[in-house]
């Protein structure tokens, strides 16, 4: 199957659309085919009963871009205000995220750089004040899930998100290196339920594991609230 694009993000978004229309399974990203970075400008959308396979390979977030690095389908993003709250949330489920070999997950070297949301003048948006689009990898929603073997570093806000009904994951095996403000590891918030975390090791300057009292009744809402 030719999955080919004119950017890497368009090359694996058409690998991964074509597997989930497919009915589901295996892709593959190895560096023994295809190169061993893949530069994105924008996040991967991980669609239900896709399992992504990270041979030895790098995906790393292009400088000045402010996304995440992988985003479970089912979280939607609002197209007038892309950094505020989403749209939607949907179930978004049996996925996986595996490495292989010395497989890397990475933020952008330079972060974005422009107006604050309170226009008090322009600067690096590091830290969680500039929201949910500047963590790594986004599984809000996710269920029958497992993210695990690999590097992830550099995320401008928490390393990963899972909540709002997010249940039965499996996250394991992950180096973490956080090195910028707000720079949480592994972060399960509001209706986070029945996850397993084994073997996370690494550095980060906050929340090595961040956990936020609640239960799986908890559903995301956009009055940010919980809905009844």
């Amino acid at each position: 199957q030719d999955f080919s694009g004119s950017t890497d993000i368009e090359w694996i978004q058409n690998a991964v659309d074509w597997v989930n229309s497919a009915g589901g399974g295996l892709l593959i990203i190895s560096s023994d085919y295809v190169k061993e970075q893949f530069l994105i400008a924008s996040s991967v959308i991980h669609k239900s009963d896709v399992w992504i396979i990270l041979d030895n390979v790098e995906i790393k977030l292009k400088d000045g871009v402010h996304d995440n690095l992988f985003r479970a389908a089912g979280v939607i993003v609002n197209e007038d205000d892309p950094f505020g709250l989403c749209s939607d949330l949907k179930v978004t489920s049996n996925i996986k995220l595996i490495g292989t070999g010395y497989s890397k997950v990475s933020g952008a070297d330079v972060a974005y750089y422009s107006d604050i949301p309170a226009k008090t003048g322009a600067r690096y948006w590091i830290g969680d004040e500039y929201g949910w689009r500047g963590t790594g990898l986004v599984y809000d929603g996710a269920q029958d899930f497992e993210i695990a073997n690999f590097k992830l570093q550099n995320a401008k806000n928490w390393g990963t998100e899972f909540g709002y009904g997010a249940k039965n994951g499996y996250i394991h095996d992950i180096e973490i290196y956080q090195p910028n403000k707000n720079g949480d590891g592994i972060h399960f918030t509001y209706g986070a339920s029945y996850m397993r975390v084994h073997n996370i090791f690494g550095y980060v300057v906050d929340d090595g594991l961040a956990l936020v009292s609640s239960d799986d009744s908890l559903k995301y809402s956009t009055s940010n609230e919980p809905a009844d």
